[in-house]
């Protein structure tokens, strides 16, 4: 069980750097087209981006289309143009479909995601070659997973459609509830989705623990969305008792650290950051998002914690080969905050070679002087 590290926060520096290796009418299009200026990499696939939204189907149709939603500032969709699209993995599903990639800083784009009305990116949407929706998937996912769904929608498996007519034919079947219940979370469904959810995920006992966690991180995001973080925490925490580890993973971390924040439960939220951090400590997002956190509590948390948040930062900055412009800055505000001025200078001069077009950088290294020569 985790509960007796669930609010602490004392995790050894040393356990982070031990840890360390050394989308709809048919229309036309072409997959070889050259990509606008700042998009992500291509990552060997055939892209087409940002078709207007009578043009997304190929002519002739014959394969599913995959749109994919993401924008230059989405950090999981770097994360999956690295883990997924570039792993050669996952080349014979993403050749089965037609691949679409809409940028939501693009007018043309945009109009697509308005007319999907994605909320957030990364999305994919699943279309059949006729057009019409077959499935969407919101937020990050790892390769193994996005791979998993994607083959089984295809299939007809796991889709809203058909976990409808099983739960018909089997109404107390508690994995049914929740699947069926993480589909209409996906679509936006939220009323739908509290309603399988909300009693599901408590009484699962047969149910794989990890699909237990993903239906309480939704639950609680359906109550963050609706004003009621809350009831997130509530349930969160819930799963945080009952549970093992394995059924409360990085994301399951993060949910709760979201959730605590908008009650108003600042340390909460760092606290829970944490844990993901250490449960994972390869994540250069998650140890960046902790000590940045950290650094923005220092003086209600005290310089223990800001030296385990600079071994976060630290490690995150090793993880991405010192080219990662919000690791170098993570490291640079924790510096700042334990009245390092110098290698803080160091360090934010190095995020603002990395991204010299952000304009984040050049604000904290004013921030960074101010507090040196005030002695703040």
């Amino acid at each position: 069980m985790i509960r007796s590290r669930a609010l602490g926060l004392a995790f050894a520096c040393a356990s982070l750097a031990a840890a360390a290796p050394a989308a709809a009418p048919a229309g036309a299009g072409t997959s070889g087209a050259a990509e606008p200026p700042g998009a992500p990499p291509a990552a060997g696939l055939a892209w087409r981006d940002n078709p207007p939204v009578d043009q997304l189907l190929p002519p002739g149709g014959g394969r599913p289309v995959l749109l994919y939603f993401t924008a230059p500032w989405c950090g999981p969709c770097k994360l999956m143009e690295k883990e997924v699209f570039a792993n050669p993995a996952g080349r014979e599903e993403f050749a089965r479909y037609e691949l679409v990639r809409l940028d939501l800083e693009n007018e043309a784009g945009r109009a697509v995601a308005d007319s999907f009305r994605i909320a957030t990116v990364p999305t994919f949407v699943m279309l059949a070659p006729g057009g019409g929706e077959i499935e969407r998937i919101r937020g990050y996912r790892s390769r193994r997973l996005l791979l998993r769904d994607l083959a089984r929608f295809r299939s007809g498996e796991g889709t809203r459609a058909a976990l409808e007519q099983q739960l018909a034919a089997s109404p107390l079947d508690r994995r049914l509830q929740i699947e069926l219940g993480l589909r209409c979370y996906e679509s936006l469904d939220f009323d739908a989705a509290t309603r399988l959810l909300a009693g599901a995920w408590q009484d699962a006992a047969a149910v794989p623990e990890t699909l237990v966690a993903e239906g309480a991180r939704a639950l609680a995001d359906i109550h963050r969305r609706r004003g009621e973080p809350g009831a997130g925490v509530a349930v969160l925490e819930r799963l945080v008792e009952t549970r093992s580890d394995h059924a409360f993973p990085r994301v399951s971390w993060q949910m709760l650290a979201a959730c605590r924040r908008e009650s108003g439960d600042s340390l909460g939220a760092v606290a829970a950051l944490r844990e993901a951090a250490f449960i994972e400590p390869v994540r250069a997002d998650a140890l960046v998002e902790f000590a940045r956190a950290a650094a923005a509590r220092s003086l209600a948390l005290g310089d223990t914690a800001l030296a385990e948040a600079e071994a976060a930062a630290r490690r995150a900055v090793a993880l991405t080969d010192r080219t990662d412009a919000d690791a170098l800055a993570a490291l640079a505000d924790v510096l700042r905050q334990r009245r390092r001025y110098p290698e803080a200078m160091l360090w934010i001069r190095r995020a603002m070679a990395a991204a010299p077009v952000d304009p984040r950088w050049p604000q904290q290294r004013e921030l960074i002087l101010e507090a040196a020569i005030h002695g703040e």
